[in-house]
C-alpha cells in the first residue's frame, strides 16, 4: 500500500471519509474519492445539502499543474414570478439543481472509476443506515413543522410517531433508489428522466414555473478560475457569478499594502484585527462584486484586482472606513477535499443553500432547495450569483494549499485561514481553530427567512480577550458574541517532501488557547 501520509480525505463525517480513503487506497484518484465522499456526504448531511443542491469545485491536475473551476451551480428558470420574499409561494423559490450533472462531469472527466463505481459505497450506506448524531437528532428537533409537512418527512424522520433520537438508524431506502438509478443511466435521469418529471410537476403545484426544458438545457461549466500573485504564492478562486472566492482576493491583494512579519496573531492583536474586519467590511461594500454584469467581463474584474484599484480601497481602510455590507446572510453546506498520491486535488462545497431540508419539499427522497428566496440578481435561465468560496494555492507551481469554507461567515473565514496559512505560518490546525471574527450578525426563522440583522456589528469568536473588544469598540467597532457563526471549514497544507496534514473547523469553537489545539494527519 502507498504511504497513506500522502494522501488525505477532509469532510465533516467520518464516514464519508473514510469512504474517500477506500477509493484512494483502491486505486482511485482524488478526483474519484471526491464524487464518492461528496455523494456519501448528500446520504449523511443533516439536511444542510441535496443532490438537488448545487456545487462547486477548484480541481488541480498534477501532470499539467493546471486549476479549472467545475462550476455546477444553481440556474434561475426560465420563467419567475418577481414576488416580495416572504410572499413568494414555495415553488417559485425552487432553482434548477446542478449538484448530479457536477458530480458526474467530474468523474467523466478525470476519474479513473466509473461514475456508478463512485456512487456504489452512498448507495450502500442510504439503504442500509447509519446511527444518528446527538446534532443530527438535534436538527431534525428544530426542523418538526418542516420536516412533517410531507409524507416522505414523516415516514422518515417520525418513525412510530416520534422524532429520531441520537442512535436510532436512519434508513433512506428513496435516497439509494434515486442514486441507483443515476448510477444506472447517469444524470439524464435526473434531467431528462423520470425524476426531473417529478420534480417539475411538484415545483408547479406548489406555485412555480419550471419546465421540462429549463432541466434539460442544464449544461456544467469547466472556467478558468480567477487567481492572484499574493506573497509569492498563487491563489485561486472560483470564478463565474461565484463570488465568494472573488471577494477574498480583493481583499488579500489590499493586505498586500502591509508587509508581514506580524509577530502577535490577529486574535490577540488589536491592532491587526481592527485592520482585518475594516479590510472585510470595506470590501463588503464593493458593490461589482455582486453584480452578475460586472462579474461576466473578464477584463473588468481584473482591473479590480490590479494594485492601482486595491490601493484606492486601502486608503478608505486607512481612514478608518467601514463599508456596508451589499449581501444576504447564507446557509449551511458541507465541503470536501481531496488529494492522491499523484498530487491530484479537489476542493468543493456541496449545499442546499437553505435552512436544513428548505420548504420540507422531496421528490424521490431528495430535499428541494429555495435558495432563490436569496435576492440575489441574475438573468432568466442562467446561473445565479453564489457566494461559494473556496482556494487552491501554489507555491513555485507546486500545490501548498487547500481551503474551503461554508457557513454564513464562509467567506470571512476563507480570509482569515489564507492569512493564517501564508502570513503566520501556522499548521492547519491553528489555522482552522483559532479565534476569529465573521459576517453581520442576522437571525432567521423557521421558515429561513432573516428576521433581524445588525450591519453595525460583526459577529466575534467569544474567546477573543474582553480587552481586546473593549479597545476595538472603543475604536468604533461593535460586536456580537452570542450564537455566533464565524464560518466553518476545511484545510489540508501539503508539507515540501510531499506529506499532507489537515484540519477542520470544530462546530463548537471550545478550544481556548492555541497551545491545546491538535491535528489530523
Amino acid at each position: 500500500m502507498k504511504d497513506r501520509n500522502r494522501r488525505c480525505v477532509s469532510a465533516y463525517h467520518e464516514t464519508a471519509v473514510q469512504i474517500g480513503e477506500t477509493i484512494l487506497d483502491s486505486g482511485g484518484n482524488a478526483f474519484d474519492a471526491f464524487v464518492a465522499s461528496t455523494a456519501a456526504t448528500y446520504v449523511l448531511g443533516e439536511g444542510t445539502t441535496s443532490l438537488a443542491g448545487c456545487l462547486g469545485a477548484l480541481t488541480y491536475n498534477a501532470r499539467t499543474r493546471t486549476v479549472e473551476y467545475l462550476d455546477a451551480d444553481f440556474n434561475e428558470p426560465k420563467t419567475r414570478k418577481r414576488w416580495w420574499r416572504r410572499s413568494s409561494p414555495p415553488g417559485n423559490t425552487v432553482p434548477v439543481p446542478g449538484a448530479v450533472a457536477g458530480l458526474e462531469a467530474l468523474s467523466r472527466k478525470y476519474g479513473r472509476f466509473s461514475f456508478a463505481d463512485a456512487l456504489a459505497p452512498a448507495i450502500a450506506l442510504a439503504r442500509t443506515g447509519f446511527h444518528i448524531t446527538k446534532y443530527y437528532a438535534s436538527v431534525i428537533s428544530a426542523r418538526s413543522p418542516v420536516l412533517q409537512r410531507s409524507e416522505y418527512g414523516r415516514r422518515t424522520f417520525f418513525p412510530e410517531e416520534r422524532p429520531l433520537r441520537e442512535g436510532d438508524v436512519l434508513r433512506q431506502p428513496d435516497v439509494a433508489d434515486f442514486l441507483t438509478n443515476i448510477a444506472r443511466y447517469g444524470a439524464e435521469y435526473m434531467y431528462n428522466g423520470p425524476w426531473g418529471r417529478q420534480f417539475v410537476e411538484t415545483v408547479r403545484e406548489r406555485g412555480g414555473l419550471i419546465k421540462n426544458d429549463d432541466l434539460a438545457a442544464y449544461t456544467v461549466e469547466w472556467r478558468q478560475p480567477w487567481t492572484i500573485s499574493y506573497r509569492e504564492h498563487e491563489v485561486y478562486a472560483c470564478s463565474g457569478f461565484t463570488f465568494g472566492g472573488l471577494w477574498t482576493l480583493v481583499a488579500l491583494k489590499t493586505l498586500e499594502n502591509i508587509a508581514p512579519p506580524f509577530p502577535e496573531h490577529f486574535s490577540t492583536a488589536p491592532q491587526m484585527l481592527e485592520v482585518l474586519l475594516r479590510l472585510a467590511r470595506q470590501v463588503d461594500s464593493e458593490a461589482w462584486l455582486f453584480n452578475y454584469k460586472q462579474l461576466a467581463n473578464r477584463e473588468y474584474v481584473q482591473s479590480r484586482l490590479a494594485p492601482e484599484y486595491v490601493a484606492n480601497i486601502w486608503s478608505r481602510v486607512q481612514a478608518s472606513g467601514c463599508g456596508n455590507s451589499t449581501r444576504s446572510g447564507t446557509a449551511h453546506s458541507y465541503h470536501v477535499i481531496a488529494i492522491d498520491h499523484e498530487g491530484n486535488a479537489v476542493t468543493g462545497t456541496n449545499t442546499i443553500e437553505s435552512a436544513p431540508w428548505a420548504d420540507g419539499i422531496f421528490v424521490q427522497g431528495i430535499p428541494l432547495s429555495n435558495a432563490l428566496k436569496i435576492p440575489y440578481g441574475t438573468r432568466p435561465g442562467k446561473r445565479r450569483l453564489n457566494l461559494l468560496s473556496m482556494h487552491l494555492v501554489l507555491r513555485d507551481g507546486a500545490l501548498r494549499f487547500a481551503i474551503g469554507a461554508f457557513a454564513s461567515s464562509l467567506i470571512e473565514a476563507s480570509l482569515q485561514f489564507l492569512v493564517n496559512l501564508i502570513d503566520y505560518r501556522l499548521s492547519p490546525a491553528e489555522a482552522a481553530r483559532l479565534p476569529r471574527f465573521g459576517t453581520i450578525p442576522f437571525e432567521l426563522n423557521s421558515d429561513g427567512d432573516i428576521v433581524w440583522c445588525d450591519t453595525s456589528r460583526n459577529w466575534l469568536d467569544k474567546r477573543v480577550n474582553p480587552e481586546v473588544v473593549t479597545t476595538l469598540e472603543s475604536r468604533g467597532l461593535l460586536f456580537h458574541q452570542e450564537h455566533i457563526d464565524t464560518g466553518l471549514g476545511n484545510i489540508v497544507v501539503v508539507n515540501e517532501d510531499g506529506t499532507l496534514q489537515s484540519a477542520t473547523t470544530p462546530v463548537q469553537q471550545s478550544e481556548p488557547t492555541r497551545a491545546n489545539v491538535s491535528e489530523n494527519y
